[in-house]
């Protein structure tokens, strides 16, 4: 399993635009979490992390890239998630 995990001013409208490229990869859906910090704040960054089976047709690196060249994602991470074998 790998992650996704970007920060973003507008986390609801990027979460979709990041789900649309997860599908488009041909990647699976295990878990997705969003959050702002501090909580309830309207005008905070929002969190957004996306769990995935990697088992497409682009690499995980790849779709991290696609992540990080949308306009408004402010940071992007990813990789194996911890206790997985990639």
């Amino acid at each position: 399993m790998h992650f996704a995990a970007f920060r973003t001013m507008a986390p609801l409208g990027h979460l979709q635009r990041a789900l649309d490229e997860l599908n488009r990869a041909g990647f699976d859906l295990a878990t997705v979490q969003v959050s702002r910090t501090p909580q309830g704040d309207p005008d905070a960054e929002g969190l957004v992390r996306i769990d995935f089976h990697a088992a497409g047709t682009i690499a995980p690196e790849t779709y991290l890239h696609r992540l990080a060249g949308m306009a408004g994602i402010l940071s992007v991470e990813g990789g194996p998630s911890e206790g997985t074998t990639p």
